[in-house]
């Protein structure tokens, strides 16, 4: 998806709160998992809209948002990264 495209994260509109992200995921590559569950508990107002938005009518006779939503989640508690990304976008998008 080309930048111009990305949906705004309306969750973190300054420098600051993207520094924050950043930290809590260092924290998290780190190997802190408190600092993934804060991860998930900011961003996971804008995943669940972000998901209604992108599923067709197509893809909601087989799951909804929500179930799109939680396997995501899931998964992500799963993985831990050897690396993380260095801007908010990288991880929010």
């Amino acid at each position: 998806m080309p930048e111009s495209q990305i949906p705004s994260h309306d969750d973190e509109p300054n420098a600051e709160a993207e520094r924050s992200t950043l930290e809590l995921l260092d924290r998290w590559h780190a190997g802190d998992k408190a600092a993934l569950l804060v991860l998930i508990e900011r961003h996971a107002p804008w995943l669940k809209r972000y998901v209604g938005r992108q599923m067709t009518e197509k893809l909601r006779r087989f799951d909804t948002s929500e179930d799109v939503v939680q396997s995501i989640l899931y998964n992500l508690l799963r993985y831990t990264p050897p690396s993380g990304p260095r801007t908010n976008v990288g991880f929010v998008h």
